[in-house]
């Protein structure tokens, strides 16, 4: 569809590789597959709903699988920056990788402008002019910043003019502008705007303007048809020959030249009905439509209301129950030191996780002791029995602690021989004492070297040919074990991984798993030197995990079984300290994980269970700003609530959102999961390294929003039913809230313990409810950093 006003829409299939050229503004959004998008010198990753835009001059590469279904739009320079002031700013735009804006609103209009473009009818021609009107107004106001000037050594009060020089000169390059000109409309002296345009932009006004000209003057070179002398006046240059000089003087050859060497015919998809598209996508087009229809949020007088509807009737999702697929229980290094069989029988009763992970198996000392050349496997021994006694399986990530290797460079180097030797050992050492049998039913992952802070790390080939040794040696002597790994960050990692799997299909290996970690960060490298900011947006787990899942598929060679993903390790912080782990931003990353990945991966890991099973003994403070679920004197955080309310959950998924999910259990029971996440502020992500005070522990937060929520169960067997809601939140089960009541007591007793661990736990309402026309409706206020389990029972 296309009007006057300069917007066209269609929806494309590709397939294989495509480059495009553009000399539009250009938004493409993935609606069905995952594509690889090479963007200058980068690559993203997109998946399903993920969005991107492209300016006039841009150039983009594409690596899409067969059934790739994209919605572009496209939209003319005169119109939209007709209603954007784009030559003062930037649009930022790309899902893939920007966690901090929220693209459920451009997700909603772009799916509803590729419904209305199936239609054809008049309606839908109208219903599609106001979408696009729409999506202009929002790419202006939420996906597009202003240009803010930030230049060493100039004041900040420059910056308003600074900017306003900038302004002239892109509003007025292709005049007779000169620098008294310029002057007169800054109402400064020509001297003065002469030494100030000197010393902020390293260069005179005359080179500044002529170089701003050429690189305009490139644009219509090449994403045009116009002549060289058309182009030359447009970009204010006096004459063709003037144009031609000082062109050459700058990229060494002629206008023409250049573009016969550069220019690019552009490609456009070709636009599809609904009669085009596949029995695939016409499914995938008609889900979006219902839940564009039952998934709805209204932002009114600063209020969230959010309306969802479930048809319980409707054909259930078999998923993996990830909210106790798997918990870290310790490292290596620290069970010398810490007895976890309590708190591991304290777990399995309340929640029950599957599988218990112990981290860093391989750690010197702890098997296998160099100095003396022997092995000691009795801390081992106590922790497998202590998993198997309380039914945890073992998952053994068969890796190094980076403080136990040594490193040349940037490059970890390990001994491949000593490895296999020592994990030869322990093998069949377990295989007497606790059988071929039960080791069959553990996970073997075998991790690469990498240390997260200075991203120093083992090298990949090295890494493959150690795998590949493990994995024969593993598969020889317990022929039915899982045996996968590389524990990759799934942030930093992602070409590391690609290699590491094409150099094991060279070998014919193909793991059984591949698994990944996952922490809130962003890598911010300045001078050589990595630092990191945290990731506090919407999706962000999510985004991530689709993103690898694409690249694992990629990978695979035709007729080849797709390894299972697993998430090895996702908690709130890695590396450090800080309060956030205490607080309720606990309990509502534990909920928004779960509701972001239950569809998306086979076994998730949450990272850790305790205070004390990895940082030993801590001094008499009752919280420190670990990432356990539970404290070290054996309280309950927010977090491990959380996952003790969400054990009663069944495996069958009948509605999914942003922020909920319902699951069916049987006779008429259904468990709804709600949660009300708050960002943390862009300021305190920039410095995450640096913990707050106890006092200012909320303050690193953005400013929350309460939610009014109204969800409809349809299809419902008649009859009263019994709801039992649980809440988490600042009031009712915060740690740290409650000891912040009593003054942050600094060396509390038995009895302040005690006090505290009776006081820890949801608040809990009871209620009865009728169906009403086969439909139970509710209506729950959602307070910032608030979980709410509700529980529905019919009586019999």
């Amino acid at each position: 569809m296309e009007q006057e006003y300069g917007v066209k829409t269609m929806i494309a299939q590709r397939s294989g590789i495509w480059k495009s050229l553009y000399a539009k503004y250009h938004l493409a959004m993935v609606l069905q597959g995952n594509i690889r998008l090479r963007f200058g010198e980068q690559n993203f990753y997109l998946s399903e709903k993920d969005v991107i835009i492209f300016v006039p001059g841009d150039q983009a590469e594409y690596f899409g699988g067969r059934e790739s279904l994209l919605i572009e739009t496209e939209m003319d320079a005169a119109f939209l920056e007709s209603r954007i002031p784009v030559h003062e700013g930037h649009f930022i735009c790309n899902s893939s990788v920007d966690q901090q804006h929220d693209y459920a609103p451009l997700q909603r209009l772009m799916v509803k402008m590729a419904l209305a473009l199936t239609k054809g009818n008049d309606m839908s021609q109208t219903y599609y002019e106001s979408l696009a009107y729409m999506l202009v107004y929002h790419l202006g106001s939420n996906y597009f910043e202003k240009t803010i000037v930030n230049i060493e050594n100039v004041s900040e009060k420059y910056a308003d003019r600074i900017n306003e020089i900038i302004l002239y000169i892109r509003q007025n390059y292709g005049k007779g502008i000169t620098l008294s000109a310029m002057a007169r409309h800054m109402r400064w002296s020509s001297s003065y705007l002469s030494r100030f345009f000197k010393n902020v932009f390293k260069e005179n006004f005359v080179d500044y303007l002529k170089r701003y000209r050429l690189e305009r003057s490139v644009h219509q070179l090449l994403y045009t048809k116009e002549s060289v002398s058309y182009i030359a006046m447009d970009c204010g240059f006096p004459n063709a020959s003037a144009y031609i000089q000082d062109f050459r003087a700058y990229y060494g050859e002629t206008p023409g030249t250049y573009r016969k060497k550069y220019s690019i015919q552009e490609e456009f998809s070709r636009p599809m009905g609904k009669e085009d598209l596949s029995e695939n996508a016409v499914s995938f087009l008609e889900k979006m439509t219902k839940d564009l229809e039952t998934d709805t949020e209204l932002i009114m007088d600063g209020r969230q209301e959010c309306h969802y509807m479930a048809d319980v009737d409707s054909e259930e999702k078999l998923v993996v129950p990830v909210w106790k697929t798997g918990i870290s229980v310790a490292a290596a290094s620290y069970m010398p030191f810490a007895d976890i069989a309590d708190e591991i029988k304290e777990a399995q009763k309340d929640i029950g996780f599957i599988y218990g992970r112990i981290s860093f198996l391989m750690t010197n000392t702890f098997i296998y002791n160099p100095e003396n050349d022997s092995y000691n496997f009795y801390y081992f021994t106590r922790m497998i029995q202590a998993l198997r006694k309380d039914g945890m399986i073992p998952y053994l990530d068969i890796n190094y602690a980076c403080t136990n290797v040594p490193v040349k460079g940037k490059n970890y180097i390990i001994d491949a021989g000593e490895f296999l030797r020592c994990l030869e050992a322990l093998l069949l050492y377990s295989a007497n004492v606790f059988g071929i049998g039960e080791m069959e039913k553990w996970i073997y992952d075998i991790g690469i070297v990498f240390h997260f802070t200075t991203h120093n790390c083992e090298d990949p080939d090295a890494f493959a040919e150690r795998f590949a040794g493990a994995y024969r040696l593993i598969k020889r002597i317990v022929p039915g074990a899982r045996v996968g790994g590389f524990d990759v960050s799934a942030v930093f990692m992602a070409d590391h991984c690609e290699l590491i799997l094409n150099r094991l299909a060279q070998k014919k290996i193909v793991p059984d798993f591949i698994s990944v970690n996952i922490f809130p960060y962003v890598s911010l490298e300045n001078n050589g030197y990595i630092n990191y900011a945290y990731a506090s947006g919407d999706g962000f787990l999510k985004k991530y995990v689709e993103n690898f899942k694409g690249m694992i598929r990629r990978c695979c060679q035709p007729g080849d079984k797709i390894p299972e993903f697993f998430v090895s390790a996702v908690g709130t912080t890695l590396m450090h300290r800080h309060y956030l782990n205490d607080t309720c931003y606990q309990s509502a990353f534990v909920a928004k994980m779960v509701i972001d990945l239950v569809e998306d991966v086979d076994l998730l890991c949450y990272y850790q269970l305790s205070d004390m099973n990895f940082s030993g003994a801590e001094d008499q403070r009752l919280l420190g700003g670990r990432n356990g679920l539970v404290a070290q004197f054996g309280i309950h955080k927010p977090g491990y609530l959380i996952f003790m309310l969400m054990s009663a959950m069944s495996n069958r998924l009948i509605a999914r959102g942003a922020d909920y999910m319902i699951t069916k259990g049987d006779h008429d029971t259904y468990n709804i999961l709600l949660c009300n996440p708050v960002k943390i502020s862009g300021e305190w992500c920039l410095k995450i390294n640096e913990n707050t005070s106890l006092s200012n522990a909320y303050t690193i937060y953005e400013p929350g929003e309460s939610k009014s929520i109204f969800i409809t169960l349809n299809h419902v067997n008649d009859g009263d039913y019994r709801i039992i809601s649980y809440h988490v939140n600042r009031e009712n089960g915060s740690l740290f809230d409650e000891w912040e009541k009593t003054g942050f007591w600094e060396n509390p007793g038995i009895h302040e313990l005690d006090y505290l661990r009776q006081a820890i736990h949801p608040k809990r309402n009871c209620s009865m409810r009728s169906s009403v026309n086969g439909q139970l409706n509710f209506h729950i206020h959602v307070q910032p950093f608030e979980v709410v389990m509700i529980e529905v029972v019919r009586m019999v």
